[in-house]
């Protein structure tokens, strides 16, 4: 028995349908176990995947030989079968041990699929009637079986699956010729009419049987085959519109028969991808998305770097900033990190008030209180960049006061949101930030996972003759070097040309200042950082801002970039001024 057991189990370890119960069933006088709501009891297997703690196979020998299967009729691996007695005896004792809340069956399909289904309702019918187990019991229905054995399930089973296995029909019938679609539906159309026929007759009569409460499932094989996300979630979805379809399970492909060359050369299996799904098959279930909001032709794959809210976001930045004081519930469970309890928190609080500063404290006292781990990122400018963005747009500060200058409101908005600074874990100054430096800088923290150090350093060149660069933090002035502008073939190149930059950088005293240089501003950086510090503007300048400015400003970038726990992005002022005012 013992080895019948560790067989079969190693068997059904690649069905991962299973999960908690979804139904209630109190315990009865005379009865053995319960089914909790919250679900049956899990262990999990030395490959991490959540297991039933008795999840079994009633037989692994099998009449069909799918390409993906590890129990195809072909492979060369130790079989074994129980006998519904043995299958019933076993879950019995393994309940009384205290080991088991609950079952999960499956078979391999021996002789044909009714047979094989007929052997699974006696096991199930045996547990219910004869030993009266009250416990959870999540059955695999037999893809082909008849109605009446499915029907004759659902009275006794919790919950039935039937697996789809493969999201194409014809990538099916390529790895497994003797299965179709119409095998697999049909079982799933019986179960979705035992379920909706059960809950008519129990509005009717009180005590009617229930059919199959939990409802059903299914798994999909994710990258045995060619098909993309796309094509899996539009299954997934026209799925979740039938009422008795709870759960859509993705399975990683296990290239468990890599020797059959209809299968794709995979050395691990896409565990990414399949996290990737469930985190889609989430936002349509739960956060009111469409498909084609997730993935569509442009974009058929999810992305693999950044979750499928964070990508839609990402591709939408018309939608953001949100205001959570306007915005309806539906595109505050689009927001990043907002999910579906603290969306209705926000829309429950704002029928009492607007949310503002003080809620916002109370919101982070909140969180402190309950242990919630999160993190806050805080935006900043400079008031002159800040005065420059509101004219352009020609907002009106919402804290400008009777008098609506934005300085005004400016000054409040920086002492209201001083708590929020200051408890702050990362810092950005985007004075100087383009828009896709700030995105790269945003990956860096969230996607990267690197450690962030809330500096960003501008370097930046110009000409002394239009004027020291009014924000910059250090200036460092470089005509003491010999000037290109005076070498005829250079006067029209600039400091990005290699001529240039050779001619610059191979005087002794350039390549001195460049690394005294480099050494001091590596020594402030951290010190720069322990004071608060956010934005460094490092400034090097020449006569026209052209030649010699340009090729230091390039150089210390080079050598600043090596270190990634910073932001750092170059600007070259006046490199094309001189050519506009001679042609003046």
């Amino acid at each position: 028995m013992l080895e019948k057991l560790k067989i079969l189990a190693e068997s059904a370890k690649y069905d991962v349908s299973c999960a908690s119960s979804g139904t209630s069933r109190s315990h009865k006088s005379g009865a053995i176990g319960s089914a909790a709501g919250w679900g049956i009891c899990h262990s999990f297997a030395e490959d991490g995947r959540c297991i039933s703690l008795l999840k079994i196979m009633l037989t692994n020998y099998c009449m069909y030989d799918c390409a993906y299967c590890i129990n195809r009729r072909s492979n060369d691996l130790p079989r074994a079968t129980l006998s519904v007695t043995e299958l019933v005896n076993l879950t019995i004792e393994f309940y009384r041990r205290n080991y088991i809340e609950g079952l999960f069956l499956s078979s391999g399909v021996v002789r044909n699929p009714d047979y094989t289904m007929e052997r699974l309702v006696r096991a199930i019918k045996d547990l219910r009637l004869v030993h009266h187990f009250n416990g959870y019991i999540h059955m695999k229905s037999i893809p082909g079986a008849s109605q009446e054995l499915v029907n004759e399930a659902g009275l006794y089973a919790d919950r039935l699956s039937v697996n789809i296995e493969i999201p194409n029909e014809a990538s099916l019938r390529t790895l497994a010729p003797e299965k179709d679609f119409k095998s697999v539906f049909a079982p799933m159309r019986y179960i979705q009419q035992g379920v909706l026929q059960s809950a008519e007759e129990r509005k009717r009569f009180r005590y009617a049987p229930r059919f199959a409460p939990a409802g059903q499932s299914t798994q999909m094989i994710v990258g045995a085959t060619a098909d993309t996300d796309k094509d899996i979630l539009r299954l997934s979805s026209a799925l979740y519109q039938r009422p008795t379809m709870k759960r859509v399970y993705y399975s990683g492909f296990i290239p468990v028969n890599a020797y059959d060359n209809r299968l794709p050369a995979l050395t691990t299996p896409p565990l990414v991808r399949e996290n990737r799904l469930y985190q889609a098959d989430w936002l349509l279930r739960f956060y009111q998305f469409k498909v084609d909001e997730i993935v569509d032709d442009s974009y058929p794959d999810l992305d693999l770097e950044i979750d499928p809210k964070l990508s839609w976001a990402l591709r939408h930045p018309e939608q953001f900033p949100v205001d959570i004081n306007k915005a309806d519930y539906e595109m505050l469970l689009r927001v990043p990190g907002v999910g579906v309890k603290s969306a209705k928190l926000i829309v429950a609080s704002r029928r009492f008030s607007r949310l503002g500063f003080y809620e916002l404290k109370k919101i982070l006292k909140e969180l402190d209180r309950s242990g919630t781990r999160f993190e806050i990122l805080y935006l900043e400018s400079s008031d002159d960049v800040l005065i420059k963005r509101y004219k352009e747009t020609r907002r009106f500060h919402p804290l400008s006061g009777k008098d609506g200058r934005v300085e005004e409101g400016i000054k409040e908005e920086r002492k209201r949101l001083k708590f929020l600074r200051e408890r702050a874990d990362y810092l950005i100054d985007s004075s100087h930030m383009l828009t896709r430096e700030l995105r790269a800088e945003l990956s860096k923290i969230f996607v990267e996972n690197k450690e962030y150090k809330n500096l960003y350093i501008s370097v930046l060149s110009f000409g002394f003759k239009y004027g020291i660069p009014a924000d910059a933090d250090l200036v460092f002035d470089v005509r003491f070097l010999p000037n290109p502008y005076y070498i005829d073939e250079l006067r029209p190149k600039s400091g990005n040309d290699k001529e240039v930059r050779e001619y610059v950088m191979d005087n002794d005293k350039a390549r001195m200042f460049l690394a005294k240089l480099t050494d001091m501003v590596e020594f402030l950086i951290p010190n720069y950082v322990q004071e608060g510090k956010t934005q460094l503007v490092i400034g090097i300048g020449c006569t026209g801002g052209k030649h010699r400015s340009v090729t230091l400003a390039n150089e210390l970038y080079e050598a600043l970039s090596k270190n990634d726990n910073y932001g750092i992005r170059i600007e070259h002022r006046d490199i094309g001024k001189d050519a506009v005012t001679k042609a003046r």
